[in-house]
Parts: structure tokens; sequence; C-alpha cells
């Protein structure tokens, strides 16, 4: 993925060490992209399998609920169609295949005739199967490929189109709505009536009874994410800076303008220089600390096989 200003990137987490890892994007016009990096244990009785499902439901129904881009990308060890591996669906498959029509998911690379996966076994025969997957919670002109890379795996792509304009001014943008404790309370009779509608066992019953409450009762929140120069240090660079310009545009239009000598208006104009200087200074080491702190936090992930992450 190629990181321009129209991204920022919100949270990066491992939710199970070496296996499962989130990668929350937030695009100023298109909204919020979790990308899941997904490697597949082989065995269904390990831990991770069942841990691995239940994690992923947590974020599909959190995304459903806000409306959320979901991106699932990984070798996942388990495959959904049959014909390329040339034997029935194992127990891992149908399970696999099972939660994808769960939640709706579209496989936007299962029917390739190329396999993704090629190995002997012992008695010499080639195994062909694409146990790697791009799963997405949306339909989209989706452009899908694969490649060859140093290991028994072929690497998998796929490009998603991004419209980068759009009409609506970003003043107007907004994707938060808020219920305030005040209307709650006033009409908590009426929230409840409409929450307990329809078939309560069902997610999107619950998930659109939800979105019908915050419609009707929320109003729109901006949402803005803290920015670089929220920082003190740059808080109070900036004031100074300010100041100087202040004291330089009171001696440039004062009437007493000549009685101001030229060493003490080069004096103002080379400290404004310094300051500028001085900001600039400090958004570079900003931008440092937070690129180290970003690395660190991917360097000290748990996992042996690093070639596993897209990240």
């Amino acid at each position: 993925m190629k990181v321009n200003k129209n991204w920022k990137v919100i949270t990066f987490k491992e939710l199970i060490p070496g296996r499962l890892t989130n990668l929350i994007l937030s695009h100023h016009i298109h909204g919020v992209f979790n990308i899941i990096n997904w490697y597949g244990v082989l065995n269904i009785n390990d831990d991770n399998f069942n841990q691995s499902f239940n994690l992923l439901n947590d974020v599909l129904q959190n995304a459903s609920l806000h409306k959320e881009k979901v991106v699932i990308a990984g070798d996942l060890n388990m495959i959904t169609n049959a014909n390329l591996k040339g034997s029935s669906l194992t127990t891992q498959d149908q399970t696999l295949i099972s939660w994808i029509n769960q939640h709706n998911l579209i496989d936007l690379v299962p029917y390739n005739p190329s396999p993704s996966y090629r190995q002997h076994d012992s008695k010499g025969i080639c195994s062909k199967s694409r146990p790697n997957h791009i799963l997405v919670n949306w339909i989209d002109n989706f452009t899908n490929w694969d490649f060859n890379i140093k290991h028994l795996h072929k690497g998998i792509a796929t490009s998603i189109p991004i419209q980068l304009q759009s009409s609506q001014p970003w003043n107007q943008k907004y994707n938060k709505l808020v219920i305030s404790p005040k209307i709650i309370k006033n009409k908590h009779k009426l929230i409840n009536k409409l929450l307990k509608q329809g078939d309560l066992t069902q997610f999107d019953t619950v998930a659109n009874n939800f979105n019908k409450v915050i419609q009707k009762f929320g109003r729109p929140v901006k949402f803005t994410n803290a920015l670089l120069t929220d920082d003190r240090r740059f808080r109070i660079a900036d004031y100074k800076h300010k100041m100087l310009r202040f004291n330089y545009k009171y001696n440039r239009n004062s009437n007493d303008w000549k009685k101001h000598d030229e060493w003490n208006s080069a004096t103002l104009e080379l400290a404004i220089l310094n300051s500028i200087k001085h900001k600039k200074a400090i958004l570079l080491q900003l931008l440092r600390e937070r690129k180290e702190a970003f690395i660190k936090k991917v360097n000290n992930l748990q996992t042996k096989t690093p070639y596993s992450f897209v990240f």
C-alpha cells in the first residue's frame, strides 16, 4: 500500500503473536479501513484456530456497526475451492467457507486456475492449492493478480479503486454521531423499543437497530485526529515566532520607524528566520519520533516468520 497525505495511520495491533495483526487506516473521504494480516494454523485443534475466528468476529462486527471497510489477507492454510486441491474439503476448509458466508465476505482470489502453493510430498505427488486469500466486506471493481516470490507460496495482490476527489468540502465531512446523555435519559423508552425490534439473534438486525437509533437521535461530530503540531515543544516555538513577527510588524508600521536603527531591524529579521528554522527542526524531530515508535512496535512482533506479514 502506497502511503500519501490522504491516509492516516490510526493504530497497529498484534492480536495474536505471529498469526494475526490489525492495521487501521483512515482516509479523509472514504473513512476507516481495517487491514488484517492472517497467518492461519494447520491444525484445527490448535488454540489459535478458534481464537483467530473469535477476534476476527469482533473486528467484523465493529466494522459493520461503523460502516468500515475490512481487508483480510494472508496465508490462511485453508482453501475455498476443492477443484484446485483435487480432494474433498477438510474440516478447516469448511469452517472457513461457512465463516465467509456468515459475514457476507468476498474471496477475491478463490478460483484462479493458477495455484498459489506447490509442493511434492514424500510420494512425489505435487500438491496444488490456493491457501492464500484476500477477503473483503464490500463490492468494488477490484483488480487481482499473483506473482512469484522466493517461497513455496506465490504472492497475491489486489488493487482497490479509491476516488481521491470529492465535491464535498472537508469542513462538511462528518463520520461520527453522538447521542447526548440527556436524550438517552429522556428518550430511553423509545430507544429501548427501537433496539428490541426484529430477530435479535441475528447480528445484522441488532446492527440495523443501533443504526436507526443513532441516525434518529445522534448529532454529527467532526472527527479529528491528534495533529503532529499538538506537541508542547512546537506550540512554544510557534508562540515565540508569532511574537517576533508581531514586534517586527509593529516596528515597521510605527510612526517612529526612523528612530529604530538598522541593527535592531536586522536583528529581528534574523531572529524570525531562526525561529522558522527552529520550528522546522522540531517538526522533523517529531516525525522521527513517530517513525521510531512505529518501527519499534513492528520490530517487537513476537514472530519467527516475518515473511508471513504484509506490513
